[in-house]
């Protein structure tokens, strides 16, 4: 009996300790094989001043010294990343968060919570490049905790989950636009354009079958020409589409990973259910809004995002339309 009591004694403390213990650390790994030579490929990743040349989320980077940088997002949304190793021989880099814009304060079981650029806390990152064949596969890894760090419950947007999609997302985009760049499929340009005004759509020519013939962007019809649908298959976008994911992740630090909203900005997929039309999406991007949840900074002096006005456009009213999920989708080609 003496026995039983201790041993349930023990167990009781166990169980305190588990629901006392704080957040578990995460972890994030995501790869890509591109279609290069290693040293090619290092000499970009390696590049510690130069992540927002194949970055589509990145405006700019500031370097303090030889190995902090200043991540510029929007105007008002910075990290700062110190460097914390680069070893040339096995091409591996490590760095870690210092600093984060606060983007939000508020109000959470009775202490005031500050939201971060990113939903993370005590963030290191590695890079690294190795040989795959012919080309070369990078893989970029992060260990991270929540940026709440009490117990659950956890205030919207900062949970474990929420932690890992996000970096998750972060290093997939980042990783498919330096495949893109490096297999020379897109250049990520430095000089800002502004968007093109919406033109009528124009019929394929029909005298020469042999050559294809690029249809004008028809607002009222953005993406069904994008967008392939088999029967009880998940449906595939074609790179047009896909460049239209790649620019909305300057879009998810506000309106959230999945563009259904946060607490600081409204769902971007209800609003072009209601009352944004494409003369009004690309007003709002390139100028800024001031609505009753905050102020959209403006984006016209991002090439990112000008450049693939359409293709956010077309993309997210595809997902306000229910045609597609969130997340990556595969890729097909026309």
């Amino acid at each position: 009996m003496r026995k039983f009591f201790i041993f349930t004694i023990l167990s009781s403390l166990f169980s305190l300790t588990l629901y006392a213990h704080g957040p578990t650390r995460q972890q994030v790994v995501e790869s890509v094989v591109i279609n290069a030579p290693v040293d090619k490929v290092w000499a970009l990743v390696s590049d510690f001043s130069g992540l927002h040349k194949w970055h589509p989320a990145i405006q700019s980077t500031e370097m303090k010294g030889d190995d902090v940088r200043i991540l510029t997002l929007a105007p008002d949304k910075k990290i700062t990343e110190k460097l914390v190793k680069l070893d040339k021989e096995k091409m591996k880099l490590k760095y870690k968060i210092t600093d984060m814009s606060v983007v939000e304060t508020f109000e959470f079981a009775g202490s005031k919570v500050e939201r971060t650029v990113l939903p993370v806390n005590t963030y290191t990152g590695f890079l690294s490049v190795v040989a795959e064949g012919t080309g070369s596969k990078v893989t970029w890894k992060g260990k991270f905790y929540r940026p709440y760090l009490l117990n659950p419950p956890t205030p919207e947007g900062m949970s474990d989950k929420d932690a890992t999609t996000t970096i998750s997302s972060v290093y997939k985009e980042g990783l498919d636009s330096l495949k893109m760049l490096l297999e020379g499929d897109g250049i990520k340009s430095t000089t800002p354009t502004a968007p093109a005004a919406p033109t009528p759509p124009v019929a394929p020519a029909t005298t020469d079958t042999s050559k294809k013939t690029k249809v004008a962007f028809d607002p009222a019809d953005s993406y069904s020409a994008h967008v392939k649908c088999e029967e009880g298959k998940k449906c595939k976008i074609d790179k047009f589409l896909l460049k239209g994911f790649r620019a909305f992740s300057q879009c998810q630090v506000c309106h959230g990973i999945d563009g259904n909203g946060s607490t600081i900005a409204p769902s971007l997929l209800e609003k072009l259910k209601k009352d944004i039309t494409y003369d009004i999406f690309v007003d709002r991007v390139s100028n800024g809004f001031t609505g009753q949840m905050g102020v959209m900074p403006p984006w016209k002096a991002n090439p990112n995002i000008m450049k693939k006005m359409e293709n956010l456009y077309a993309y997210l009213k595809a997902r306000s339309d229910g045609i597609i999920p969130a997340g990556r989708l595969k890729k097909f080609k026309h």
